[in-house]
């Protein structure tokens, strides 16, 4: 009977773990995750650091409004304690791969990890991973999001809708004038 109880409370134990545990995802995959805690190794190819609040980010994507960007938040408490030597993080980390565990939110248009605790972030590697095809080809725009094939779509339309009204009025002039 004793090896019953000590078989139900392994299982239970063990299915409580995996309850909790984090899952591994690649950056890209953070949509799927949200509200779930997740453990992503990324590169860092964009940072930044807000001066009022001194919170800096860290983002998966050269272009924040890429669309599988996932941006690493940290804190000005928590970046106090990442600094390294006089380098903030968001110095320090560009460049590199990193490693984060956390809950993934959405917020401010983008998928986020807000760190609570330092020891959420960890330095895997001194270089990044070579960019993809796809974020290698994408020029930058003024505003510094990705730059659509098609760009060339919408102006070409409201051109071609501006000639057809010009037409348009033209031919019910040269109606009346006959």
């Amino acid at each position: 009977m004793r090896y019953l109880y000590f078989l139900v409370l392994c299982v239970s134990s063990l299915a409580a773990s995996a309850a909790t545990a984090q899952e591994n995802i690649k950056p890209e995959q953070a949509a799927k995750y949200v509200d779930k805690d997740v453990v992503v190794v990324m590169a860092v190819r964009f940072s930044a650091k807000e001066k009022r609040k001194g919170t800096c980010y860290l983002n998966s994507q050269k272009f924040r409004t890429h669309p599988t960007n996932l941006a690493i938040v940290i804190p000005a408490e928590v970046a106090g304690k990442l600094a390294k030597g006089s380098e903030n993080p968001d110095v320090y980390y560009l460049g590199k791969t990193i490693k984060v565990s956390g809950k993934v939110e959405f917020s401010r248009g983008q998928n986020q990890i807000k760190l609570a605790d330092a020891a959420q972030l960890q330095l895997v590697s001194e270089t990044a991973a070579p960019q993809t095809e796809e974020e290698a080809a994408m020029p930058p725009s003024p505003s510094g999001a990705p730059q659509p094939e098609s760009n060339w779509l919408i102006p070409t339309l409201v051109i071609a809708l501006i000639l057809l009204v010009i037409a348009v009025v033209w031919l019910k002039r040269s109606k009346k004038d006959s």
